[in-house]
């Protein structure tokens, strides 16, 4: 009977291989890539035999095991798939993702990512406005792009957050960005439309406004 490891996801690189016996076994060994590197286990007694892999990288197994008795019959026939995965997920924002405080003039937020991960449990997509959460949307799949339309103006902040079967979770980092699609508005005040005068020096007065913050105005003249 194998008694370890079990058939099951590890978060840890060592790993303990124990056999239980029904009859008296000189020796036992097993092999994680089908006998082409064996490893003789310990025998606790004469019934129970163990071994530590203290390094066993991640990935998927087979460990196949036999054991001799002390009438040389031998037994290949037990095996246990295991996985071993001591890695977080590995998520950070792709290139296409607007850069980190960014202005843009659109009504969307467009969010891809780039993710490592072989046992995925789900991703996290969070977006915060000035007033609070805006959305949080989880998939469980591998769902690297995801497109928020329909967006009022203002600033936003977002992150990506993935986990995996073990609960491991990784988070990118958390981006701002402001939307802001309405022209800035301008009222020229003085002089006034159609005002007549012999004066060549003038003093122009104009009205500029947005609903976030003006980066600069220029006054253009024509005649």
């Amino acid at each position: 009977t194998i008694v370890s490891p079990l058939n099951q996801i590890y978060n840890i690189s060592s790993i303990d291989f124990n056999v239980s016996l029904n009859e008296n076994a000189s020796v036992c060994a097993f092999t994680l890539n089908n006998w082409q590197t064996n490893y003789t286990m310990s025998m606790f007694n004469v019934t129970y035999f163990n071994y530590t892999n203290s390094s066993v990288s991640d990935g998927n197994y087979l460990a196949k095991f036999y054991c001799n008795d002390t009438l040389g019959n031998v037994n290949k026939t037990a095996s246990v798939n295991f996985t071993v995965d001591t890695l977080y997920p590995q998520i950070s924002f792709g290139n296409r993702t607007a850069l980190d405080n960014s202005n843009l003039s659109q009504n969307f937020i467009y969010v891809n990512i780039s993710l490592t991960e072989i046992n995925l449990a789900n991703i996290t997509y969070v977006i915060y406005n000035d007033s609070g959460l805006v959305n949080s949307t989880t998939y469980y799949n591998a769902t690297v792009l995801v497109n928020f339309t329909n967006m009022q103006e203002g600033n936003y902040s977002y992150n990506v957050s993935a986990v995996d079967v073990l609960n491991q979770r990784n988070t990118t980092q958390t981006y701002h960005i402001l939307l802001d699609y309405s022209a800035p508005n301008g009222t020229l005040i003085y002089p006034v439309n159609g005002n007549v005068t012999n004066i060549t020096i003038q003093n122009m007065t104009v009205n500029v406004s947005d609903n976030f913050a003006i980066k600069n105005a220029t006054l253009f003249i024509y005649n």
